[in-house]
């Protein structure tokens, strides 16, 4: 069986068709499911995961010995640009039957297209302190009624008793003072208004063993609990806020660098930089490197070759989720050798312990080795 896989335009974005060919029964009706070539991972309802599942198409159509499965978002949305997929066919009464296949360009829906646009777009913050509209001036309260001014003919003659009686009240106290300031009795008491209340102040309390308590001042306590803050700086009469930006997870990175203009230089470099980061030892994280890995090898570049060996190869720790495959790194070490020592040397490494595990009665390791053989890459 042959797969072609094909955005589907009458139907529009987020729709395709996996158009298989050569089948023994184009008009019996499928089931299928996908396998992504870089991790061996299964597509699934939630998304990719390492247990297989069974997909329905939307619908099937059938040109003479082709039988075009037509699928919608929820499968063309989880698929990437240069990518391997294996798409395995199932129906009653037939063999399983499969076929790899790899996609340059997809048409994703327009929700998938603008949450990856709106995930790599920095959002500009709000402002903390908006412009409010003036507030409308208060109404001007009403004047108080003007009050008519006595007449003349009032005032002047009060004004001159009042000046009389201050005058006569005058020289009486300053008569009064220079004849009692003899017996000292006003006197005295000017003396005693003009001294200065004396405050007492108390001692303080002394503690049990004798010694002097120091009580914490309310206004020392008071500057000890508040902290001085530096005012935010402002421009332009308003609050100056860093700009947040959004940062990416490494599988939108890994989508959004895959889906440019890739090279293998530039794959590595964002593999180093993802797993150097706080999230380099996440399973999502280390899942994406190894995709990036996947595509640099697929260009040629030894040092990814080798760097995927180690993550498949069964006798090295785990990474991520990632399965581990004697023959897949069997490949990988055999593709790097040729520019990479240490390639060489994990190759005989690995030949050691799958004929040590195969000696044990290791059914998963005499399979790696037949898969090994068929492929004419025999073990030496």
């Amino acid at each position: 069986m042959k797969v072609q896989y094909a955005n589907d335009e009458n139907r529009g974005r987020g729709y395709a068709g996996f158009r298989c060919l050569e089948l023994a029964d184009p008009a019996a009706l499928y089931s299928f499911s996908l396998c992504r070539a870089s991790d061996l991972s299964f597509l699934g309802r939630s998304g990719w995961q390492t247990a297989e599942e069974k997909h329905r198409p939307d619908s099937q159509e059938q040109d003479d010995h082709v039988a075009i499965l037509q699928v919608g978002p929820h499968i063309v949305d989880c698929l990437d640009e240069n990518e391997n997929y294996r798409l395995t066919i199932y129906a009653q009464n037939l063999a399983p039957q499969k076929a790899s296949f790899s996609i340059t360009a997809i048409n994703r829906s327009l929700r998938a297209s603008s949450d990856l646009i709106q995930a790599s777009v920095p959002q500009t913050p709000k402002e903390k302190n908006q412009v409010q509209p003036a507030p409308e001036p208060a109404p001007e309260p009403e004047s108080l009624p003007a009050t008519e001014s006595p007449k003349r003919s009032t005032i002047a003659p009060l004004l001159i008793g009042l000046l009389i009686l201050a005058l006569t009240g005058g020289g009486t106290a300053w008569w009064f003072m220079n004849h009692k300031a003899d017996d000292g009795t006003v006197a005295t008491q000017k003396d005693e208004l003009e001294k200065p209340e004396q405050v007492k102040v108390e001692e303080p309390r002394k503690a049990e063993e004798g010694k002097v308590e120091n009580p914490v001042e309310p206004e020392a306590g008071k500057a000890e609990a508040e902290q001085k803050t530096d005012p935010p700086k402002t421009v332009g009469g308003k609050e100056e806020q860093a700009a947040v930006t959004p940062v990416l997870s490494a599988r939108e990175q890994t989508r959004s660098y895959l889906g440019g203009t890739p090279n293998a230089q530039g794959a590595l470099e964002l593999s180093r930089n993802l797993l150097a980061s706080p999230e380099g030892d996440k399973p999502d994280t280390r899942d994406a490197i190894y995709r990036l890995l996947y595509f640099a090898s697929r260009q040629g570049d030894a040092e990814a070759s080798l760097a995927l060996a180690k993550i498949v190869d069964p006798a090295t720790p785990a990474w991520g989720t990632m399965v581990k495959d004697g023959r897949e790194a069997w490949t990988y070490y055999t593709k790097a050798a040729g520019q990479k020592t240490e390639a060489s040397e994990a190759l005989a490494t690995l030949k050691k312990w799958l004929e040590d595990e195969a000696g044990k009665g290791n059914a998963q390791a005499l399979q790696w080795i037949d898969d090994i053989r068929k492929e004419n890459a025999p073990l030496k």
